[in-house]
């Protein structure tokens, strides 16, 4: 047998730890970067090192190769064993088997995926800036570059990303034990939704798009609209071009009234599709109420009205819609969105519609032309907290100082 007999130290260089390793049967030193940060970190892993590399070249030659080769093996799966990701895999099962009871559903594949994207965006973030996967390294500065780090993506998709790795840090400490530093706890960010731009896509329509809306659905109602004959072809029949148009006529007004009921209601396409109303009523008329697709949230209190912007009462009525079910729409959502291209060139209007305007509209005239308070908005659009409301009015300062001088008789 012989005598190995290795020697190694710390050394830190640039704000790196790395190990250098000597042997009388080789010329030089292997060294090897172990991670970031003060060498007394690492004093476990030195010692750990130190008795694993004697017990592993007993009665093998000791060679500069040798020892490098086994160097690199060793911090990979000390890194493994030490890394904050081994607990990754039981972190997202606690997730998916998450019972919401506010909700009264699980966490949607969507929500769990942000998760997912979260965790492998923060290794990235750590193997590019050569930090350790230790939970010794995690502190309120790192997770602040993190956030820094996703850049150029959006403030708020960088805010929501952040907060799922506080979420998985904060599991790591009361689940694991594992020692972290608690001032990760002050890396804050908000998500921002005053002062934006509008998107052209993203935006609420007036009264007057509304009035113009409601007079395209008299005229498809009357028969006064048809859409123009199609031209004469060789391969298709006569016969079989006129219900071609006549079904995409039907299509079209389909899609107009399925649009105004989702204004009229403050429903996406998805709510529309997958979701079952509940008709209620007072001594003041009928009202609905129902929970989002996209994550189970409660909406109440929604009145269904007639006036110059919604029909949700003629829509119920013409469609037969009752508790239980919802407005009978079969076309995709693609083709929906097609459709509703059409139908702003119809009416005449100078944008073009799209599936997401319905519900921005629905806030927005309760909002600005019923002077509803945002509150009950809040409640009939099932928002959690107002900052959301306030992201889907655009409420600008002078109006809220309007609306205060309203309220107490300051009317000029």
């Amino acid at each position: 047998m012989v005598n190995v007999k290795f020697k190694i130290r710390k050394r830190e260089e640039n704000g790196f730890v790395k190990f250098e390793i000597t042997h009388n049967n080789f010329r030089g030193r292997v060294r090897k970067h172990i991670g970031k940060g003060l060498s007394s970190e690492y004093d476990i892993y030195l010692n750990d090192f130190s008795n694993d590399i004697e017990r592993y070249f007993e009665g093998k030659e000791v060679t500069f190769d040798a020892t490098q080769i086994y160097a690199n093996d060793y911090v990979e799966r000390a890194k493994q064993k030490g890394s904050i990701f081994t607990y990754s895999d039981e972190f997202i099962t606690l997730k998916r088997n998450t019972f919401n009871k506010r909700t009264r559903c699980y966490l949607s594949s969507s929500s769990i995926n942000s998760y997912i994207k979260s965790i492998k965006n923060f290794k990235q973030f750590l193997t590019s800036k050569q930090l350790s996967e230790l939970p010794e390294v995690l502190n309120d500065s790192v997770l602040n570059d993190y956030y820094n780090y996703l850049h150029p993506l959006s403030h708020n998709y960088r805010v929501k990303m952040h907060f799922r790795i506080k979420e998985f840090i904060t599991y790591l400490m009361s689940e694991k034990r594992l020692a972290i530093d608690i001032s990760y706890l002050k890396s804050n960010f908000s998500e921002q939704y005053d002062n934006q731009e509008t998107d052209d896509d993203d935006r609420a329509l007036t009264v007057e798009d509304m009035i113009k809306l409601n007079s395209l659905r008299n005229e498809f109602n009357k028969g006064i609209f048809r859409l123009k004959a199609y031209e004469k072809s060789k391969t298709i029949p006569a016969n079989l071009q006129i219900k071609q148009r006549s079904t995409k006529e039907s299509n079209l007004k389909r899609t107009l009234d399925c649009f105004l009921f989702m204004c009229s209601t403050g429903m996406y396409v998805s709510d529309v599709k997958k979701i079952q109303l509940v008709l209620k009523s007072t001594r003041n008329g009928e009202y609905i109420q129902y929970r989002r697709a996209k994550n189970n949230t409660y909406c109440k209190g929604i009145p269904i009205i007639d006036n110059d912007c919604f029909v949700g009462k003629t829509l119920l009525k013409a469609y037969n819609i009752k508790s239980g079910s919802n407005f009978p729409l079969n076309l995709s959502l693609n083709q929906f969105d097609k459709n509703l291209k059409i139908i702003s060139e119809l009416a005449g209007l100078n944008i073009n519609l799209t599936s997401k305007m319905g519900r921005k509209t629905f806030a927005s005239i309760y909002y600005f032309t019923h002077r509803i308070n945002i509150n009950d908005i809040q409640v009939m659009l099932g928002h959690k907290e107002i900052k959301h409301t306030m992201h889907y009015l655009r409420i600008e300062d002078d109006d809220f100082a309007t609306r205060i001088q309203e309220q107490l008789g300051l009317t000029g």
